[in-house]
């Protein structure tokens, strides 16, 4: 995606969870945002919450998309 492994994100989102798959995330936030070199990271249920350029991907067989900018 073009970024260098030193950068420092100011965020990633994750789209098109399930309310289930949200509440099982949501207490690894900080975890993950340090694990990907982010700022911060958000869960939504839906890709409409957010306008940005998507990249579709799969979690426990189900796909999912994300943004990390």
């Amino acid at each position: 995606m073009g970024f260098l492994s030193t950068d420092i994100l100011d965020s990633a989102h994750i789209a098109e969870l399930d309310e289930e798959s949200k509440t099982l995330l949501e207490p690894y936030l900080e975890e993950m945002a340090s694990l990907i070199r982010t700022r911060k990271v958000y869960l939504h249920t839906s890709r409409s919450q957010v306008e940005a350029d998507w990249h579709e991907s799969e979690l426990d067989g189900k796909k999912i998309h994300l943004n990390i900018h």
